[in-house]
């Protein structure tokens, strides 16, 4: 599991998956996540945000997340169904992870689990594409 406060300022993005575990950039690209279907399904995932004012930006809530560049460098970004499809039909090499909907109760265990690991509460923001 990534380290706390100070040392998760290093991560490009953690993964939390829904059995507890976690995988970051530190662990495997996000090209080899192909063989981690074991550990659960994707609850949510945290990288740094566009501005200082949100220094972590948690996605969360969506099925779908690929691996794109969104202009400023490679991202997660979460998809609906016809956006997975649109982004697989683009040329390149080509990274999604899959959530599904669990329990609130443990959904929140694991978001205040990321909260807690970037040491400060209320650094995120439920990230949406923006019009």
């Amino acid at each position: 599991m990534p380290a706390k406060s100070s040392q998760v300022k290093d991560f490009d993005w953690i993964i939390f998956y829904s059995d507890g575990t976690t995988i970051s950039n530190h662990d495997k690209s996000p090209f080899e996540l192909d063989g981690d279907k074991e550990r659960g399904t994707v609850q949510v995932i945290i990288q740094p945000g566009d501005t200082p004012r949100d220094p972590w930006v948690a996605l969360c809530g969506v099925h779908n997340y690929v691996w794109k560049d969104i202009g400023n460098g490679h991202k997660w970004v979460g998809v609906n169904d016809f956006g997975l499809y649109q982004y697989l039909l683009q040329a390149g090499p080509k990274a999604v992870v899959f959530g599904e909907t669990i329990s609130n109760e443990r959904f929140f265990e694991l978001f205040r689990e990321a909260e807690n690991m970037c040491g400060v509460k209320n650094t995120f923001k439920r990230w949406e594409r923006k019009p």
